[in-house]
């Protein structure tokens, strides 16, 4: 079930704070538990799952479907522009899968 009166955008490409970090949601996605959103810091060098009423986890690799996370939207390279600019936008594709 989605959360619908979260105070804050989880959308993909939105910069949201977790607990005391800040970070930029990359994906959506699901595990067996339920909602995930797929997450790295501002500069690019951590990753992590967030799931609601679980929270924030940091993980050692940006391939979600080695935790079990089947992406169901991400950053496609036309928002990727807008949101972190065309030098971000090769990195976030291979994080993410994304094909042009």
């Amino acid at each position: 079930m989605a959360i619908s009166k979260a105070r804050q955008d989880w959308s993909v490409g939105s910069i949201v704070k977790a607990g005391f970090l800040e970070v930029r949601v990359v994906a959506k996605g699901h595990d067996a538990s339920g909602q995930v959103s797929c997450c790295e810091s501002l500069d690019g060098s951590k990753a992590y799952i967030f799931q609601p009423h679980q929270g924030i986890e940091r993980v050692d690799s940006r391939d979600w479907a080695r935790y079990g996370i089947t992406i169901h939207e991400s950053i496609d390279s036309k928002r990727i522009d807008k949101v972190i600019g065309i030098a971000h936008a090769a990195r976030i594709a291979a994080i993410t899968g994304y094909q042009a």
